[in-house]
């Protein structure tokens, strides 16, 4: 991606978030921020967007220093319901890793039902998902470093809005 796209991404996210966090400070609310990672480690923001049965799947990719690494995939793809979507858009963020070799990851959803099931070891009781599942935690036996986190959707702005922007 050429780097003026991303200094363009980076600048219309500051500026979002920026106007976002006055505007919720003059209402009294509380606007919760991305943390960046460790050191020598990788934070993905991944959201995906259903609709028709199609899924887009959007990802951020940034280090320590956010703004200083960040790159953005999408795919477009066949989808049953909105969680299989967004274990799809886990699932691509896993590929993309897994290609880029990055060892230290932290990936991020705001699907709380696909966090939870990729990070407990029980029964899946989503069964349209479940192929989906058994593909991610694959990805995590081999990448023991992942972590899989749930994180609340105005903190996965940046990803929600490049996921809902390449479905149009």
């Amino acid at each position: 991606m050429p780097y003026s796209l991303v200094d363009s991404i980076s600048k219309s996210s500051k500026a979002h978030w920026s106007s976002l966090a006055k505007a919720n400070q003059s209402r009294g609310l509380l606007l919760q921020a991305w943390k960046p990672p460790p050191p020598d480690w990788i934070k993905v923001s991944v959201d995906a967007s259903f609709a028709d049965g199609k899924v887009v799947t959007g990802m951020v990719f940034r280090n320590h220093n956010h703004d200083s690494f960040m790159f953005a995939a999408t795919y477009k793809e066949a989808c049953l319901d909105p969680l299989s979507a967004e274990c799809l858009a886990i699932l691509n963020t896993c590929k993309e890793l897994e290609k880029a070799k990055i060892i230290n990851a932290i990936v991020e959803s705001d699907s709380l039902n696909a966090i939870s099931v990729i990070n407990v070891d029980s029964k899946n009781k989503f069964w349209t998902a479940a192929p989906i599942f058994v593909k991610i935690k694959s990805f995590k036996s081999v990448w023991p470093s992942w972590d899989f986190r749930y994180i609340s959707r105005n903190v996965n702005g940046a990803a929600h809005a490049l996921a809902h922007w390449a479905f149009d």
